[in-house]
C-alpha cells in the first residue's frame, strides 16, 4: 500500500498548513460536536491515521497529533476492527505506542465520563432557586441516573458529549429546571476542558506551549 506521504501531491504544503493551524488544534472547542449518529465524526480513522503519519514524518507540533489521535479514539469503526479482528488489523496504520495510548485514553475517559454522568445536580438554594419537580437528593440521584442511562453505554467521545447536556441528554421541558441544568453544564464543561488537557499524558504528548518547528515545516 502506498504510504500516506506519497499519496499527497504536496506534502510540504500540507505540513506548512498543519503548522499554521496547530494553535487551533489544541483548543477543546476545535473538537466538533458530532451529529446524533453512532459515529459522530466525519473523519475516518484511516484518514486520521494518515494524518498521524504525516505529522510525524514532517515533525509537526504535538497539537496536530493530538487532534488526529482523538479522531481515532472516537471512531466506532476503529474499535470495531480492533474488537473483531484484533490489534494486528490496525497495526499497519497505528503504531504499538499509539495503540497503547489510545487504550489508556479510552479507559480513562470512559471511567471519567461514567462518573460525571452519575453525579446529579445539587439543589440550588441561592437565587435563582431550584424549581425542579424533585428536590430530595436520593430521589434526584435516582431520577438523574435514569435520565442519563443510555449515555453510560456510549463512552467513545466524552469531550463532545460533555458539550451536549441540554441539547442531547436533558432537554427542556422535563423534570429538571434550567437553573440546575445550567449549573451542571458548567461542571461538565470544566470536566471537558480538564479531559482535553489530560489527553496529553495518555497520548505521550507535550502540547502545552507547542509551536511550529523551524525546520522543514516553516520553510
Amino acid at each position: 500500500m502506498c504510504p500516506p506521504i506519497q499519496r499527497l501531491q504536496s506534502p510540504r504544503l500540507f505540513a506548512r498548513a498543519g503548522a499554521r493551524t496547530c494553535a487551533n488544534q489544541d483548543s477543546v472547542e476545535f473538537v466538533r460536536t458530532p451529529k446524533l449518529q453512532p459515529n459522530g465524526s466525519t473523519c475516518t480513522y484511516e484518514d486520521a491515521a494518515d494524518l498521524i503519519a504525516i505529522a510525524r514524518h514532517h515533525d509537526l507540533p504535538d497539537t496536530v497529533l493530538k487532534r488526529a489521535l482523538y479522531e481515532v479514539l472516537r471512531s466506532t469503526d476503529f474499535w470495531e476492527v480492533v474488537d473483531t479482528q484484533g490489534n494486528g488489523a490496525v497495526m499497519e496504520r497505528i503504531s504499538q505506542t499509539d495503540l497503547l495510548g489510545l487504550y489508556a485514553a479510552r479507559t480513562f475517559l470512559g471511567k471519567s465520563w461514567r462518573t460525571l454522568c452519575l453525579e446529579p445536580p445539587p439543589v440550588n438554594t441561592s437565587s435563582p432557586r431550584c424549581t425542579c419537580t424533585v428536590k430530595d437528593m436520593q430521589a434526584r440521584a435516582k431520577m438523574w441516573r435514569e435520565q442519563l442511562a443510555y449515555a453510560l453505554s456510549d463512552d467513545l467521545d466524552p469531550i463532545s458529549y460533555a458539550n451536549q447536556l441540554r441539547t442531547r441528554f436533558v432537554p427542556l421541558g422535563g423534570e429538571w429546571c434550567d437553573v440546575c441544568v445550567k449549573k451542571q453544564r458548567s461542571e461538565w464543561m470544566k470536566a471537558r476542558r480538564r479531559w482535553w488537557k489530560q489527553l496529553d499524558t495518555w497520548f505521550g504528548l507535550a502540547c502545552e506551549g507547542s509551536h511550529a518547528p523551524e525546520g522543514n515545516v516553516a520553510q
